[in-house]
């Protein structure tokens, strides 16, 4: 799977690594004043991007030339102009089917409190198409701003995507947009709209790039299915054992008489009566990847059977369930309980969690127990959710939240 995104370039001018390139800076100041625009120096002691970044986004790669809070750029009289960079096939390719959804930018002193974020279309490479879409901004915090779009755009990979923050520059002083030391990524990290006309920084001989980051998600286009035909699919185990003492991807008909409906060549099995009658507790969790609910997550669906005859000495059972991060913390929801008092399926069955829709992350988590009884095997298969996969082998301190009420679920 591709991981989320955040591809950021910077551009800015003057931009000092050495005294020695003062003259050069108040040169390059004296030719953008004479445009209207100057640049300044910003201090020491930049936010974080961390501190924006939302949790959905930490694992995230970062196109960038360097530090992208060096400098700002202002007018020298008020004015409205846009800063931005323009994304190409080169950069986008990888992510055709993805949506771009948010972008920071670096806001240097605080000036222009208020303005919009611009998404362009694909024209010409001097020069953006139509607006996509605009997504106003307010708040006068100096250091990374973060814009989320109400409309994501949608990425085909084609074309370009022109990335923009439009200004209501104050003037006289202030410098609302970062830049790096460069030097500039040309076509790309330093693109201006100033005076009715697009250019480069470097038009004006400042080889630098904006303080700017583009984010993109992959899109929730509908349930995602595991259907297990090429092993776990990213799905993991928490009590370390082997088949048939922890779940295990195993032939679907291992237990012909139990095969699910659709169940393909291979299921998720665990078998306690495989496991002996000396064997004590065969416990272990089966997890799903670490998901992002799509909004429109209502069902989630799947194949199982849960075999046993009941009485003691035969009993085991499975709880289905979802772990789900909300409010910065994990949280455990049981959701169907099978072998309590009889046999389950083989069966096709769901339960209803459009409730978790709005939740940061959720796991989904099969828990198998013979509760130290001689118990016989479960199965389950083609397990569908309307969300999508955000990291894969992630655990998250699995083991110990996943707590049926018996006790902790072993490690």
């Amino acid at each position: 799977m591709k991981k989320i995104l955040i591809i950021c370039v910077a551009l800015v001018p003057m931009l000092f690594a050495s005294e020695h390139a003062v003259n050069d800076v108040m040169q390059q100041s004296n030719v953008f004043e004479e445009s209207g625009i100057r640049a300044r120096v910003i201090p020491d002691g930049a936010i974080e991007i961390e501190e924006l970044l939302d949790l959905r986004q930490e694992d995230s790669i970062w196109y960038y030339t360097s530090d992208p809070t060096l400098n700002g750029v202002g007018l020298t009289s008020a004015g409205v102009w846009e800063g931005g960079i323009r994304l190409t096939p080169t950069e986008l390719t990888p992510y055709a089917g993805w949506q771009l959804t948010a972008v920071i930018w670096y806001h240097y002193d605080g000036s222009s409190p208020s303005g919009q974020v611009k998404i362009y279309d694909n024209n010409t490479p001097t020069q953006p198409g139509a607006v996509i879409t605009t997504e106003p901004y307010s708040g006068s915090v100096t250091g990374w701003q973060r814009v989320d779009l109400t409309t994501p755009v949608p990425i085909t990979g084609t074309g370009d995507l022109w990335c923009m923050v439009e200004l209501n520059d104050p003037g006289s002083g202030f410098y609302p947009l970062g830049v790096d030391a460069g030097p500039a990524i040309d076509g790309k990290g330093d693109w201006i709209y100033f005076g009715g006309a697009w250019a480069e920084l470097q038009t004006y001989g400042l080889d630098y790039n904006w303080g700017f980051i583009a984010i993109v998600e992959e899109s929730g286009t509908g349930p995602i299915t595991w259907d297990f035909e090429d092993g776990w699919q990213d799905w993991t185990h928490t009590n370390g054992q082997v088949f048939p003492y922890g779940w295990s991807v195993e032939a679907s008909n291992l237990h012909s008489s139990q095969t699910l409906p659709s169940a393909g060549a291979f299921s998720i099995w665990i078998d306690s009566d495989a496991a002996g009658s000396a064997a004590g507790l065969v416990a272990d969790t089966a997890l799903s990847p670490l998901l992002i609910p799509n909004a429109t997550m209502d069902w989630l669906k799947y194949g199982v059977c849960n075999w046993h005859y009941g009485g003691t000495g035969y009993i085991n059972e499975v709880r289905v369930g979802l772990r789900y991060y909300q409010g910065g913390v994990w949280n455990t929801a049981e959701l169907k309980v099978y072998g309590t008092s009889a046999a389950f399926g083989p069966a096709w069955d769901s339960v209803d969690v459009s409730t978790y829709a709005t939740a940061d992350q959720i796991q989904i988590y099969f828990y198998f127990s013979d509760l130290s009884t001689w118990g016989y095997w479960s199965v389950f298969d083609n397990v569908s959710i309307d969300a999508t996969i955000f990291m894969a082998d992630h655990d998250v301190g699995c083991t110990e939240v996943v707590s049926p009420p018996e006790g902790t679920v072993p490690t």
